[in-house]
């Protein structure tokens, strides 16, 4: 892991703090951000969405140890291109039920998924998935188990295309419980490329986040999938054989789950798309959200249109 101490505090590049709301009365509406409970299987979660209720659903899912406002830098661009994007909290983070019941399972979490997504679409629309690192994994779990309901699907940094042996098991659920906030210093500069992104008031909020009542219990839980069943739920193979359109993004400097891995997933899928943003690691949305969201906005766009 990087030693390098925190950033002097300072803006996040203008990108607004938790909880935000737009006040401006004349903005245009797909720059707004609202958030709200529903539910996600047996627990709740929280949905922050930008964009027109009207305009084409992107469902985006963060990483473990994460939460959805990780996507907000992107939302903006997202939702004035056309698209509803709500990003979603996974059980045990951010401001979702935290317990040491929470199911981390693929199954259980797919499950949950499909019926969310369900939910939140008009009538019989399709979805388009967003899914980073083990949000990824999910995200074409979910592709996989509903075709129909899945438009196209962009994996970035993604996990479940490789296994990550018995080393990198270890490594991600030891990672996972340390929340301390020197902790999470250390894991936001592996994460970002720009140390300088990684500011007082972002350790902060993940330290809060991450030791707030049931985390430890609901992260200790996610340590055991990544230490004893991930390796079990590869998507890769089954994304080649599927016909959901997939584009792969990641950050050239990912040290985490190495751009190498997705040069390979792309050459196993050949009608896929990737695209490699420079000066960016493992959260290419948040660091670099212009570089990321043209190429996305791009092949979303030539997706089958909605009917």
């Amino acid at each position: 892991m990087d030693d390098r101490g925190p950033a002097a505090p300072g803006a996040l590049m203008g990108v607004p703090p938790l909880g935000y709301f737009s006040s401006t009365a004349n903005a245009d509406a797909a720059t707004d951000f609202v958030q709200y409970p529903a539910a996600f299987g047996r627990f709740q979660t929280r949905v922050l969405e930008a964009g027109r209720q009207d305009s084409p659903l992107v469902v985006a899912l963060h990483g473990v140890a994460a939460r959805a406002d990780r996507w907000k830098p992107a939302m903006p661009m997202l939702a004035n291109a056309g698209y509803r994007v709500a990003a979603v909290d996974l059980p045990g983070h951010g401001l979702a039920t935290k317990s040491a019941a929470v199911d981390c399972s693929v199954n259980g979490t797919v499950a949950a998924l499909i019926e969310l997504c369900r939910g939140l679409r008009r009538d019989d629309e399709k979805v388009l998935l967003l899914g980073t690192s083990l949000g990824g994994l999910y995200a074409g779990a979910l592709a996989l188990a509903a075709p129909d309901l899945i438009r196209g699907l962009v994996l970035v940094c993604s996990l479940g295309l490789e296994p990550l042996g018995p080393e990198g098991r270890a490594a991600f659920s030891a990672s996972i419980v340390r929340t301390a906030y020197e902790d999470n210093v250390r894991k936001l500069n592996v994460v970002l490329y720009d140390d300088a992104l990684v500011t007082e008031v972002l350790v902060r909020e993940e330290t809060l986040m991450n030791s707030s009542p049931g985390s430890s219990e609901a992260l200790a839980r996610y340590a055991r999938y990544f230490a004893e069943e991930i390796d079990d739920d590869l998507i890769l193979e089954g994304l080649a054989a599927s016909i959901v359109p997939v584009m792969f993004v990641w950050g050239a400097h990912d040290s985490g789950v190495p751009v190498a891995i997705g040069h390979r997933a792309h050459a196993r899928i050949e009608r896929s798309v990737l695209t490699v943003i420079d000066d960016a690691a493992h959260a290419p949305y948040f660091e670099k959200p212009s570089d990321f969201c043209r190429p996305v906005i791009e092949f979303m766009n030539g997706l089958e249109p909605v009917p």
